[in-house]
């Protein structure tokens, strides 16, 4: 919504198709939904265990005479529901569309082998983002995988580490799901390296690095508390600077230029092969402020001091908890409060990224500078263009299949 509201054309940008009718509303009703229905479950659990709604089964196995084997069906049931609600069919989020999402996600994993694009960019980023999610997977594997009842080993485990699995997963599995996002965004800066032969990127594959040492200094079995808080220092300064001079384009006269230089009515579209301009009304199809911010100084300042903020939480996510604390409950509320703080820092980054991206081509995805207004907004300029005057004209394209080009019936 951000973006439709500052005239950001991000379904452009990233290559997203015209007819696509997800919209921000579609991700929220469903987050609702199952963060309803997990607080639901969560509830009975309690429920449960503490007034003994539903018969123990094989307590005398489990670490107390509460212990019983149905436990394990609450969070078997939130997974099942977790599927379906990916899986179930929708005439909104239509299959090809998840099937675009997940064909984005393969070439992020095998970014050497495929030109990258700036949809994939953009998946490999919060990729990192999902370091410490992701990291979840095995937790919740061994949790099912483990005797049910839990067994006292498994609860003295638990009460360690935070999860039932063994030394292995700890300390190769874990930071190797950390590291693997990291190493995904390194080759695709390798591989737009070979493409454009521009030195930039070379320097956004050493930020990665650096994050990766970060995840293997960590993992070592050793105390080494100093030298993790020295690199994790670095790798938040390398990032967070990067985030506002590249990923942003702020510079001097963006942060400190006090003074508003008056805005013109028109603009020049660059063509990137050749020396010719042309100029675009605003009445027409381009954007009259495409090469200028789009919010205003104070936002730049206010953002960009909660990322660098952010970021010094967002290190947290690489390294493992139990160096952070060993109280369960300030785990559980450590991890919660990191991983949202990194959920609000990422959306954040991506509107910024994306502005930049529109404004000045800065990552050479696009052969023309000049980024088509979004249809909404020509509705704005021009409400003539009205539900009688321009949904005739957009029926056709709405209704029509773009593998088969026949019409969906409604």
């Amino acid at each position: 919504r951000t973006c439709e509201k500052w005239n950001i054309n991000h379904m452009f940008i990233l290559g997203v198709d015209p007819r696509c009718r997800v919209g921000s509303e579609f991700f929220f009703i469903r987050a609702a939904l199952l963060t309803t229905f997990w607080i639901l479950i969560f509830g009975m659990y309690v429920v449960d265990y503490k007034w003994c709604a539903l018969p123990v089964i094989w307590a005398k196995h489990g670490y107390n005479h509460r212990a019983s084997f149905h436990f394990v069906g609450y969070p078997v049931l939130l997974i099942v529901v977790m599927l379906m609600g990916m899986l179930w069919p929708s005439i909104v989020c239509r299959n090809r569309y998840r099937l675009a999402v997940v064909r984005s996600v393969m070439r992020t994993a095998l970014a050497p082998l495929y030109p990258v694009t700036f949809a994939d960019n953009i998946v490999g980023d919060v990729l990192t983002s999902l370091a410490k999610p992701l990291q979840d997977m095995p937790a919740a594997f061994c949790y099912l995988n483990s005797p049910h009842p839990q067994v006292t080993e498994s609860v003295e485990r638990f009460i360690m580490k935070g999860d039932t699995c063994g030394y292995h997963t700890h300390h190769i599995l874990l930071p190797t799901i950390a590291s693997l996002p990291y190493v995904f965004r390194a080759f695709q800066c390798l591989r737009r390296f070979y493409d454009t032969r521009q030195s930039k990127h070379l320097l956004n594959f050493g930020k990665y690095i650096s994050s990766l040492v970060v995840v293997v200094v960590a993992a070592l079995p050793l105390d080494l508390t100093v030298s993790v808080a020295v690199v994790s220092i670095i790798a938040t300064i390398y990032a967070g600077a990067w985030d506002l001079v590249m990923d942003w384009g702020l510079g001097w006269n963006d942060l400190f230029a006090w003074r508003e230089e008056k805005r013109s009515s028109v603009i020049e579209a660059e063509v990137s092969h050749g020396n010719s301009r042309e100029k675009i009304d605003d009445s027409g199809q381009g954007s009259s402020d495409q090469r200028e911010k789009k919010f205003p100084r104070q936002v730049y300042w206010l953002c960009g001091v909660l990322d660098l903020a952010a970021r010094l939480t967002w290190v947290q996510t690489l390294v493992p908890i139990t160096l952070l604390t060993r109280d369960i409950t300030g785990r559980v509320l450590l991890v919660s409060l990191v991983s949202s703080i990194e959920i609000v820092r990422r959306s954040m980054w991506v509107v910024f990224r994306i502005e930049y991206e529109q404004m000045a081509n800065a990552s050479g995805f696009r052969a023309l500078l000049w980024v088509p207004s979004r249809m909404d907004a020509a509705l704005e300029r021009r409400p003539s263009l009205g539900v009688g005057g321009i949904q005739p004209l957009l029926e056709p394209l709405l209704d029509t299949d773009p593998v088969t080009s026949r019409k969906v019936s409604k």
